[in-house]
């Protein structure tokens, strides 16, 4: 998983200048440490890549979450390593020619590297205004109740 985020990493900066911009720094009311979040963006300004490092109470690296981005800004994948490259957590978000997310795969893994995936589906319903509203949704084929 992190060798293919990589890879498409390498593909869009053999496409397009890729660029870092200066790390936002979290600390707590103490002055510890909490996460850093750091910026790649493509050669229009666009956020291609975040990665966000989160520290434990020493300040060491716990995590590491790489999130991508498609070129309408909205999450497309999303990894989380521990501090060893474990991969923890997946998330894959699909979205349809109007923008709207119509389904999302969310994976984590055990400390022996087995997966446990679940799937949210969205629907939507046209409305007389053309704009799309979320009429639906399904996790691992049940339907899921929610507030509109």
């Amino acid at each position: 998983m992190k060798k293919a985020l990589l890879l498409a990493l390498l593909a869009l900066s053999a496409l397009s200048a890729l660029r870092a911009q200066e790390a936002v720094i979290n600390r707590d009311d103490d002055g510890h440490l909490v996460s850093s979040s750091h910026k790649v963006m493509d050669a229009d300004d666009h956020l291609a890549v975040l990665i966000t490092y989160t520290y434990d109470s020493l300040g060491v690296v716990s995590t590491r979450m790489l999130q991508s981005y498609d070129r309408q800004g909205r999450p497309e994948r999303k990894e989380i390593y521990t501090a060893d490259e474990y991969l923890l957590y997946t998330e894959v978000n699909r979205y349809d020619y109007h923008g709207n997310r119509i389904r999302c795969i969310q994976t984590t893994y055990d400390e022996d590297g087995r997966p446990t995936r679940n799937t949210y589906r969205y629907y939507y319903t046209r409305r007389p205004d053309g704009t799309y509203r979320l009429s639906a949704i399904r996790f691992n084929g049940q339907k899921v109740p929610f507030e509109e």
